[in-house]
């Protein structure tokens, strides 16, 4: 898949990032090193 924006962390910053980022309609993922991320 290729993505506009990769966010890597996904705390506090990292995931306001990413919101903005989709909400602007950029295709977004969101990597971080714990397995056990919420899905939203």
């Amino acid at each position: 898949m290729k993505y506009d924006v990769i966010v890597i962390g996904s705390g506090m910053a990292g995931m306001t990032i990413a919101n903005k980022c989709a909400k602007k309609g950029l295709k977004t993922a969101v990597t971080d090193s714990r397995s056990d991320l919420p899905m939203r």
